[in-house]
């Protein structure tokens, strides 16, 4: 997992020293690339909600499913699968949403935190040298994160930060690797803030906390997730159903992102702040824009055009076939007409006589009565 993540923060420093090459600060380097990495998941958030919206949809339909199918796992999975089909859901398409966020956060602290591996590009037996000098030059100083399991590597990020105490005992470096590294270290002030810096350290948290102006950082980590959790709870009613205890989880989550925020260099804190306050620009205008009752809207209209789409991709009939069929349906409704007028003549001789039956018999005249008495 490791190395993974590794790979990724490698990937992301190619453009971290690119966006750095050109502004010359770590830390609007940082702000830009979480601009454009926030951009690049904006169809992703898109799609998600619409999955969202859709699932809300087919929830009573899986309900009845499960009811009728509540005895046969399989056949149920088989009648879930063809009703996503037929709604045009992919289940699995929220998972990968819901997974990139951390594995670029993952991503961007390798990158951040072994800058010679993975930003500058140092080969390794340099860095290796490079770390054997560093540990016996004085004044060289370690990094306080070890409670963390994260010395292994603020190595790099130390060598950064205590470069000018180390730069006349390396040799190894190539000119290229040299002058790249003697502008990285120069470049981690921002608006008065090391980002190489610790707000704080583990040992004495309070203690070293508001020695400098650092504690910012997970100041403002800490109001941006509470104020994301108080969001998300608004845009979505059917938070305030759940549980306390998941409540308190979620806020426990805020307080202790920013406690990590204290005690790890002030540069992954600024990535965390950007990146906090583009997630709530993004749930204001997605509430907005993508409510779920304009996207369920669009999920109709497209179930529509994907019905009509379906239509028009099947092969139409051949044309004997098609005539055979009409004169087919032709006689058939000449002798459902021929049935009614038939049906309905029967009907109207069975009234007529109906209506004779019911007719009084003929009275006999007093003139006939007295002829056959005489």
């Amino acid at each position: 997992m490791i190395q993974i993540f590794s790979s990724i923060g490698s990937v992301f420093g190619y453009v971290l020293w690119f966006l750095f090459s050109l502004v010359k600060n770590f830390g609007v380097a940082i702000i830009l690339f979480t601009i454009l990495v926030f951009a690049i998941q904006i169809p992703f958030y898109i799609k998600q909600q619409r999955s969202s919206v859709g699932m809300q949809k087919v929830q009573k339909k899986m309900k009845e499913l499960q009811k009728i199918y509540a005895n046969d796992k399989a056949r149920l999975a088989e009648e879930q699968q063809k009703l996503y089909e037929k709604e045009g859901i992919k289940p699995a398409g929220g998972c990968l949403t819901m997974l990139l966020p951390l594995l670029i956060m993952m991503g961007l602290f390798y990158s951040f935190a072994m800058p010679l591996s993975n930003t500058l590009h140092i080969q390794s037996d340099h860095i290796a040298e490079i770390k054997s000098v560093a540990d016996h030059v004085p004044g060289y100083q370690q990094s306080d994160a070890g409670f963390l399991g994260l010395n292994q590597f603020y190595g790099e990020l130390q060598i950064v930060k205590n470069y000018d105490n180390v730069k006349g005992q390396i040799s190894t470096l190539t000119p290229e690797e040299t002058e790249k590294l003697d502008s990285f270290s120069k470049g981690f002030s921002f608006l008065g803030m090391d980002l190489l810096d610790s707000p704080t350290s583990s040992s004495d948290f309070f203690g070293q906390l508001f020695h400098s102006n650092l504690f910012m950082i997970p100041l403002l980590c800490l109001i941006l997730q509470v104020c994301m959790q108080f969001f998300m709870n608004k845009m979505q009613p059917g938070m305030q159903q759940q549980m306390g205890c998941m409540k308190a989880a979620m806020y426990g989550m805020a307080i202790y992102m920013a406690y990590l925020a204290a005690v790890i260099p002030a540069g992954v804190g600024l990535y965390y702040i950007a990146n906090s306050l583009l997630n709530i620009g993004r749930m204001l205008l997605m509430n907005k824009y993508y409510s779920p009752e304009i996207m369920n809207s669009h999920v109709e209209a497209s179930h529509l055009a994907r019905m009509e789409l379906n239509e028009a991709e099947k092969e139409p009939l051949p044309a004997e076939v098609q005539l055979q069929l009409a004169e087919k349906l032709e006689r058939r409704m000449e002798a459902q007409k021929a049935r009614k007028k038939k049906t309905a003549a029967g009907r109207k001789d069975a009234q007529q006589k109906n209506s004779s039956a019911k007719l009084p018999a003929k009275t006999k005249s007093s003139n006939d009565y007295l002829g056959k008495k005489k």
